[in-house]
């Protein structure tokens, strides 16, 4: 059996080892996923600030996302998990 992680796997217990709140790590973590299945499942170290801007665009264009939201996926975005990010 594998022991390998998954990079959504260990993102909840990154963001509590730096000691944000649970509420802090739902949306984190709903924002990388939204990031990471917005580029067709790339690993977000694959990507870049041309991907970043592209899906901020999305999600104030099509999604209609206030600026808020918006800053808050661009911060978890740019939260530094180790290794993994």
């Amino acid at each position: 059996m594998s022991t390998d992680k998954t990079f959504l796997s260990v993102l909840p217990d990154r963001i509590v080892a730096k000691h944000h709140s649970r509420q802090t790590e739902e949306a984190y973590v709903h924002w990388v996923r939204q990031y990471v299945r917005c580029h067709g499942r790339r690993h977000p170290r694959e990507m870049g600030t041309i991907q970043v801007h592209d899906f901020l665009t999305h999600l104030a264009r099509d999604e209609q996302v206030n600026a808020s939201a918006q800053n808050q996926a661009l911060a978890a975005r740019v939260f530094r998990t180790g290794r993994c990010w």
